[in-house]
């Protein structure tokens, strides 16, 4: 790792980066606690420990809640506290103590946390596991796991941010349905391709750690989707009378959803669903047209937190590389201002494939990982996007190997959201201030983001997320990397900032050396 001059701002404390930071050796100088093992976790969308692990109303764990006195979760790691290879901990039980709002192993005395390596978590603990996860409660249901498999160190404790492991089918039943669904003990049932087992894998090439599933013949297959009732979703304030959800397994083949129609004839019906994805939750609503059922899919949505409703309906977004240059050209020119009256419309028309105008302000989404490797050219642009007035929501998708900003400025009324960056690496021998999402902001929002592996190198001012911040909001991201320039704020967030920027309740571990 090369540091070239005075100001060398480091964020590579995260678990992630351990292997690859002096190759995995304990450094010389660290916090030495003497204390108790302790995990400060958090639901990912949810404060730290808010409240309790409430069950919401799909039955699974309340995305915007947190831990609470008592609960337990099993602790993995690469390496055992002294630093040992091939000795870490399975399953290690660590309850959790509200008053210090983290959870705790108190057998455990721990030196330097980072001996642990990479660590992993998931919760609700069971003593019978091991290397392999019991994912089924004892009715046969898939058990609403939350997992963490990355973490980050600071003030002697691991923090972990936990999602869940699994994915959610919300069944509406739509025209040819509404009688049968009406019918409280009628049942709707979801049948897999096959069963699926979950264990704990430990990748020593990488020295990490994660949870993998894989076919398992003698694992259930059928699963009873629950009824749910007065469910609210964002499209126009109605509310769902009723709707069937159910947590199946990520990258589970749905066979087919068995549903008895008004008629009292049970159909089998294609999902038309490919491969669930982790933490996701799938809405569907089922019609009949004809004799034949008709599903229409809505919106994924990030199983982040339910004070969000879920959005049903919509088509548009971004689905890959060529829809992400398309976009970025036309919306370079719709913010160009130079535009004619025709080509202005002509740019609108363009720009409605990747998102939606409403009271004259646009919001568009990405609904893919798109790796953007030369995908303009080698540093050929000071930033993609030249300024940014409008919301883009990566719907926690991520763009991948960037070699430049992702914009020149974010004024009011842009916003970034739940977008996430791996492995963006930048080089200027400009002192203008650099950032790896903006080069300036001076308005507008940037909340819930997730940047990997920065890598910046410049003869100006350094942040992680924005270079010169003048004016709006920048809140509950995630950064690590490095940062190598003049000044950056003490946080590493931004190069500069002035007063008038609201920069709270974002993640870093920044050291100067």
């Amino acid at each position: 790792m090369r540091i070239s001059r005075k100001y060398g701002w480091v964020l590579c404390l995260t678990a992630e980066l351990w292997g690859s930071c002096q190759n995995g050796e304990i450094p010389a100088e660290g916090p030495n606690t003497q204390k108790p093992l302790e995990i400060a976790a958090e639901i990912k969308g949810a404060e730290t420990a808010k409240s309790k692990t409430v069950i919401d109303d799909f039955g699974s764990y309340d995305s915007g809640a947190g831990f609470s006195d008592g609960d337990q979760m099993g602790f993995y790691s690469m390496r055992d506290e002294n630093g040992n290879e091939n000795n870490g901990y399975v399953n290690l039980p660590t309850r959790y103590v509200a008053a210090e709002n983290c959870f705790k192993n108190e057998a455990l005395i721990v030196d330097y946390p980072n001996n642990f390596g990479y660590t992993f978590g998931y919760y609700p603990y069971r003593a019978g596991n091991a290397d392999n996860i019991d994912i089924y409660r004892p009715d046969g249901t898939v058990e609403d796991l939350l997992i963490a498999g990355t973490s980050q160190l600071s003030g002697g404790r691991i923090y972990l941010s936990f999602v869940h492991a699994f994915s959610m089918l919300i069944i509406v039943p739509g025209t040819g349905f509404e009688q049968a669904a009406e019918e409280a003990a009628n049942t709707v049932r979801v049948v897999l391709e096959y069963g699926v087992k979950a264990s704990v894998v430990r990748n020593t090439a990488t020295g990490t750690i994660g949870l993998a599933l894989s076919q398992d013949d003698t694992a259930p297959k059928e699963f009873v989707a629950q009824r749910r009732t007065n469910v609210m979703y964002a499209q126009e304030g109605e509310v769902i009378p009723v709707c069937y959800s159910v947590i199946l397994p990520n990258g589970a083949e749905i066979d087919h959803i068995e549903m008895t129609d008004n008629h009292g004839t049970m159909q089998r019906v294609d999902p038309q669903i490919e491969s669930l994805e982790r933490s996701w939750r799938y809405p569907i609503n089922i019609n009949m047209t004809g004799t034949t059922p008709t599903v229409w899919p809505y919106k994924i949505q990030p199983w982040i937190t339910d004070e969000q409703p879920i959005e049903l309906g919509g088509t548009y977004g971004i689905n890959n590389t060529e829809d992400f240059q398309i976009w970025v050209t036309q919306y370079n020119r719709y913010t160009s201002g130079d535009l004619s009256t025709d080509e202005k419309e002509q740019v609108i028309e363009a720009l409605k494939a990747f998102g939606e105008m409403t009271d004259g302000k646009w919001r568009f989404q990405i609904n893919a990982s798109i790796d953007c490797k030369n995908l303009f050219g080698t540093n050929s642009l000071s930033s993609l996007l030249t300024r940014l007035n409008d919301e883009l929501n990566g719907r926690n998708h991520t763009l991948s190997n960037l070699d430049t900003p992702l914009a020149g400025s974010i004024g009011e009324g842009g916003k970034l959201t739940n977008l996430n960056i791996d492995a963006i690496t930048i080089t200027s021998e400009n002192t203008t201030p650099i950032g790896a999402l903006a080069l300036e902001m001076d308005g507008g929002e940037i909340t819930h983001c997730d940047i990997e592996n920065i890598w910046i190198d410049t003869k100006g001012p350094v942040g992680a997320l924005v270079g010169k911040a003048i004016a709006g909001i920048i809140s509950e991201n995630k950064v690590n990397g490095l940062l190598l320039g003049t000044e950056s704020s003490s946080d590493g967030i931004t190069g500069v900032r002035s007063g008038n920027v609201t920069c709270e309740n974002n993640r870093s571990s920044a050291l100067i050396f």
